[in-house]
């Protein structure tokens, strides 16, 4: 949705020119918290950030250097996940978030897990 009522949308961004925005999905999962349910959410918001880049011809997806570094698009879209439970147990589920695309992960964020802990008071 190009006027989604968030933080940012694709309306906003396009009032400027050669914008970068790292696009951070967020696998709240709440009490549901299964590597199972985590993998289902990260699929689903991935499928839905490809289609709306694809949707876009303007905006750029940043994969590589390369893609960074190209004037072609007057946007470019660097994918990214907030939380590294979407990791898993296992170092290969890096390779597996690369491979759909992610270039980026903030290991911490506000659920505690496997190799952090919460923010939160408690």
């Amino acid at each position: 949705m190009r006027n989604a009522p968030r933080h940012f949308n694709l309306a906003q961004a396009d009032e400027y020119v050669g914008y970068t925005q790292i696009m951070a999905l967020w696998t709240d999962i709440g009490r549901e918290r299964t590597q199972e349910n985590i993998d289902i959410k990260v699929n689903k918001y991935v499928k839905v950030f490809n289609e709306i880049a694809s949707e876009n011809p303007s905006y750029g997806i940043i994969k590589t250097k390369k893609d960074l570094m190209d004037d072609s698009f007057s946007h470019k879209l660097m994918l990214a996940i907030e939380g590294g439970e979407a990791v898993g147990t296992e170092l290969s589920g890096v390779e597996k978030l690369y491979n759909m695309g992610v270039r980026a992960i903030a290991l911490t964020w506000n659920n505690p897990y496997m190799i952090s802990d919460t923010n939160s008071c408690a």
